[in-house]
């Protein structure tokens, strides 16, 4: 594992905690409001079986592999598409994080 990757990990879960960051120019930047928001779009899932929505017969789901990152990926396609966008993102349920603040660098992380 990374000790560079480890430190990173770190830094930006000690930005997350405290809600802001200072830039190269020295001044703090908030992104509380950010966290807010992704926190409160956020849905956990436990070992239960989830809802499952109905099955929409009328459209044919587009499945694509690409080189980019999931977060890239989201971005493009939402700019792309005029429906709504799922993005699988592997999870690890026995190690919450995956390796990432171990400074792995596995697909989930």
């Amino acid at each position: 594992m990374s000790a560079r990757l480890r430190g990173i990990a770190r830094g930006t879960e000690a930005v997350v905690e405290a809600g802001k960051y200072r830039n190269a120019a020295g001044q703090d930047v908030s992104i509380e409001r950010a966290v807010t928001a992704a926190l409160s779009g956020t849905r956990l899932y436990g070992p239960d079986p989830v809802p499952v929505a109905a099955l929409d017969t009328d459209r044919t789901p587009h499945i694509e592999v690409t080189g980019e990152s999931s977060l890239a990926a989201a971005r493009r396609m939402t700019g792309e598409a005029s429906g709504r966008v799922a993005v699988l993102n592997y999870a690890s349920a026995r190690n919450p994080g995956g390796g990432y603040l171990n400074g792995a660098q596995a697909q989930e992380e």
